[in-house]
């Protein structure tokens, strides 16, 4: 922090606050000034010179946090005093005044100009209170909201506007990241329900809280704490036993719910809860099995579709007599080999063209799957990426057009490959990437 003047600056820090806020007539009230003169000796402190750089040690870094939290506190004081009549101008020219002689002090009146503005727009001015003091029944319920809102409101009086009679001023406050855990905790229990559910929303909120909160009277409330990614593991507990169906699917839809509860959830009563957990992808084998056991075909189907099924759980499902539900089963990029290779035998052309279009299929499968009768398989073979060359020229002469536009369109064919499908079929397009490999093939054998 800059100081001009050198020793003739030496005391301005210390003892010269009150000359020079005397000299631009601000008319503070008595907790503004105390605010400031925190300021002004933690900024005397920092530019004694044994901190140079936050950080730097021990020592440096407390002076860096006393500053900051004496910035913040000073801000909010003035924003606050500039909420009173007149008061934003006289800090802009109070700003002004002191840009050469304190810069610090002016930058500082500068921004509590423009949090008064910001928190006071639209909301008229305030009468000074005739006592000198930060009388909030003079304010708006406007203000004081935009003053609940705003980050650099100090921790005092964000404690005072906690208990504003006001349920949106208090709203606010639940919502102010800045506040402190002390002030929150009081609206754990505020006697709205929308004060409770923006604190259970907060992006930072303490554990303690959101224990009690768990516990709220409104299951609204206690949903929204069930789907927090930090939800205490004992909450979740607790939760997943909730007499409310909707707070006990939050619990089965939040990724931090542990297997041992999904595994709870899993045989709930409540079809909609053990969906979630059908739909978690993070369910364990005992979870999933209980699901096949309701004997529901959309448990099934969004069982098939797990990636995180076991040969276990996928083994009760490809002989289920849904037709749809083996062709999910036949998708699953976590599906054996063994299990695909029954799979592309299926009875269902659906299945067997799920089965076809598996990467994980064995070659020997792909073969015989390239002969199907059906051109709609063949050619889930012909877009198969583990397809071998030779299959590719024999499908790339299919007798079906749309089969062999399939391999036609492949940009991995090789020039060998390309070569047989144009001799046998040169009406075929084949994608520009490869027949400039056939044309280099072409040009060094020449």
């Amino acid at each position: 922090m800059s100081r001009r003047g050198g020793d003739e600056r030496s005391g301005t820090y210390d003892n010269g606050l009150s000359t020079c806020l005397a000299g631009v007539d601000l008319r503070l009230d008595g907790g503004t000034v105390e605010a400031l003169e925190r300021w002004a000796r933690a900024a005397a402190a920092l530019s004694a010179g044994s901190a140079s750089a936050p950080g730097s040690d021990h020592d440096a870094a407390a002076a860096w946090a006393e500053l900051a939290a004496a910035t913040s506190d000073a801000v909010s004081a003035l924003s606050w005093h500039g909420l009173t009549a007149g008061e934003p101008t006289r800090l802009a020219d109070a700003a002004a005044r002191l840009a050469d002689t304190w810069p610090e002090l002016s930058e500082l009146l500068r921004l509590a100009e423009e949090e008064a503005r910001s928190s006071g727009a639209g909301h008229g001015t305030l009468a000074p209170p005739a006592d000198g003091s930060r009388d909030l029944t003079t304010a708006t319920s406007e203000a004081r909201c935009s003053l609940a809102g705003a980050v650099t409101t100090s921790r005092a009086l964000l404690r005072e506007l906690a208990g504003d009679p006001d349920p949106e001023v208090r709203r606010a406050v639940a919502a102010n990241e800045s506040a402190s855990p002390d002030v929150i905790g009081v609206l754990v229990s505020d006697p709205s329900e929308t004060v409770r559910l923006t604190l259970a929303q907060r992006r930072a909120c303490p554990s303690e809280i959101q224990a009690r909160l768990a516990r709220d009277t409104r299951a609204g409330v206690r949903a929204t704490v069930a789907s927090r990614a930090d939800c205490p593991p004992a909450a979740l507990v607790t939760l997943a036993h909730d007499e409310r169906a909707s707070v006990r699917q939050a619990v089965g839809d939040n990724r931090a719910t542990p297997p041992e509860l999904l595994v709870v959830l899993a045989a709930d009563p409540d079809r909609s809860v053990r969906m979630a957990v059908g739909r978690s992808r993070r369910g364990p084998e005992a979870a999933l099995l209980k699901l096949l056991r309701t004997g529901e075909e959309r448990m099934r189907q969004v069982v098939a579709e797990a990636d995180q099924a076991t040969e276990a759980v996928l083994l009760q499902l490809v002989r289920d007599p849904d037709p749809a539900i083996r062709a999910r089963v036949a998708r699953n990029p976590g599906v054996t080999t063994a299990l695909l290779e029954g799979l592309s035998t299926d009875s269902d052309v659906g299945v067997r063209t799920a089965s076809a279009a598996n990467p994980s299929l064995s070659v020997s499968a792909l073969e015989l799957l390239s002969q199907d009768r059906e051109g709609i398989v063949r050619r889930a073979v012909a877009l198969n990426s583990s397809a071998p060359p030779a299959l590719l020229a024999t499908l790339g002469c299919d007798r079906l057009d749309w089969v062999r536009s399939a391999v036609a369109g492949r940009r991995d064919l090789t020039p060998e490959v390309a070569a047989v499908i144009l001799l046998e079929r040169p009406e075929v397009r084949l994608a520009p990437e490869v027949l400039e490999r056939l044309g280099s093939c072409d040009r060094e054998r020449s």
